[in-house]
């Protein structure tokens, strides 16, 4: 849908509940997207602006709160 459009399709995972995320939970999520043929064009293992797993990107965030306070 987002190639139709024009736009791109980006898996952002939300990992901030540390007690219910789990790495394998992560793998069988896109294991089980690929196998209903859908592919991401930005996200876990391709992301041209780092990660886009959320609990990775705490310094990045921290940088942002620092400049905008």
């Amino acid at each position: 849908m987002a190639a139709k459009s024009g736009g791109r399709f980006i898996l952002r995972i939300e990992d901030t509940d540390a007690e219910r995320s789990r790495l394998s939970f992560r793998h069988g999520l896109m294991a089980d997207m690929r196998w209903l043929g859908l592919d991401w064009d930005e996200g876990r293992i391709s992301a041209p602006v780092g990660s886009y797993t959320q609990a990775e990107r705490g310094e990045f965030y921290g940088k942002l709160f620092a400049h905008w306070s």
